[in-house]
């Protein structure tokens, strides 16, 4: 079982069990990776916890996924304290990474309108994005990134197009 991960070792695909909810397989109606394993290991759903759907919330759709849980402001700081453990961040790399983008930022990343994120993903491949898609989510690009020019104008070709057809909708 892979989860949150890509199959980058010889490993016979049709022996696996992909558990992941990012790229092709994102989106709001998509389960998330808790969602996924959660049923594989045939839970019964009085076992979800609040904190499980927190958790969830907040995996596939940041903090605004969580008001939209209903998750207070100390629930909101809890599940992301624990999200930032589990990736071993520490007030340390936290500092450090404040640092290193105020020098050289080795990423580029939007977090906004579904269409935006999947234009991005389409016009620059071999980055990540996932999140509440279609409604909205998260695309990011390492080193080498796309230009702020390449990107600027791959956003605003994006929401020129969002407004003819908002226009055409209304009329």
């Amino acid at each position: 079982m892979l989860i949150e991960l890509y199959n980058d070792l010889p490993l016979n695909p049709t022996r696996l069990i992909i558990v992941d909810h990012h790229g092709e397989r994102a989106g709001k109606e998509q389960p998330t990776a808790l969602h996924q394993v959660f049923a594989l290991l045939g839970l019964p759903p009085s076992r979800w916890s609040r904190w499980f759907e927190l958790v969830a919330a907040n995996d596939r759709g940041y903090i605004p996924a969580l008001v939209e849980a209903g998750a207070m402001p100390a629930e909101i700081a809890s599940v992301r304290a624990a999200d930032r453990a589990a990736q071993g961040i520490t007030a340390e790399p936290e500092g450090a990474a404040e640092q290193a983008i105020a020098r050289s930022p080795d990423e580029v990343n939007f977090y906004g309108r579904g269409a935006l994120v999947r234009r991005l993903a389409r016009t620059f491949p071999g980055g990540w994005y996932g999140g509440a898609l279609p409604a909205y989510g998260y695309w990011g690009h390492g080193a080498p990134f796309p230009t702020l020019t390449a990107l600027r104008h791959c956003l605003e070709q994006g929401l020129q197009r969002s407004r003819a057809a908002a226009m055409d909708t209304a009329s």
